[in-house]
């Protein structure tokens, strides 16, 4: 039994101004720590967590206010994914997952004049592989949670997938 955990920590800070839109320009800075950790438990079965901080913000604009959080980017995030598959007999290569995210609030705008809500979804998966082939079924908002995906502005919000069901089947050569 093997326990990876992975860490990375990162300060970025944009030195010289991008342009976001053709008339403005702003530096923004973002504070970042990430953790992963894989674990199989037993044989065929797999976990993998994963959670990220992230502080992102503008530090020097001549529109938007220094200190204002960048949209679209959750200062919480977290994920779980955990899958198994059977090793041995008739039923040898069928398996199953199931994920669990969570997108915690986040900034509709660089205005920070509304919040996009933080939401947690569930995912699930079976498949079977024999040989070079592999079918699979995933069931992706399995709740059929309803969450924003991401804004561009007030007027410009984006929900989320609702609950679907994608299948597909690939030949390995």
């Amino acid at each position: 039994m093997t326990i990876t955990i992975s860490q990375k920590a990162h300060k970025e800070l944009w030195q010289e101004a991008k342009e976001i839109t053709p008339l403005m320009t702003a530096r923004d800075q973002s504070n970042q720590w990430d953790w992963i950790c894989q674990y199989p438990p037993t044989l065929g079965q797999n976990v993998i967590a994963g959670y990220a901080y992230t502080d992102a913000k503008i530090t020097e604009d001549q529109t938007y206010t220094p200190g204002n959080r960048l949209y679209n980017v959750p200062k919480n995030s977290f994920n779980l994914w955990m899958k198994y598959e059977i090793q041995s007999g008739s039923l040898k290569g069928l398996g199953f997952g199931l994920g669990l995210f969570y997108v915690g609030d986040r900034q509709g705008d660089l205005e920070n004049d509304f919040e996009l809500p933080s939401y947690f979804r569930t995912n699930a998966a079976i498949f079977y592989k024999q040989g070079q082939l592999r079918a699979q079924v995933n069931f992706r908002n399995l709740f059929d949670v309803d969450y924003f995906e991401s804004a561009s502005n007030i007027l410009r919000v984006y929900p989320g997938e609702p609950f679907t069901v994608q299948g597909t089947i690939s030949l390995e050569f």
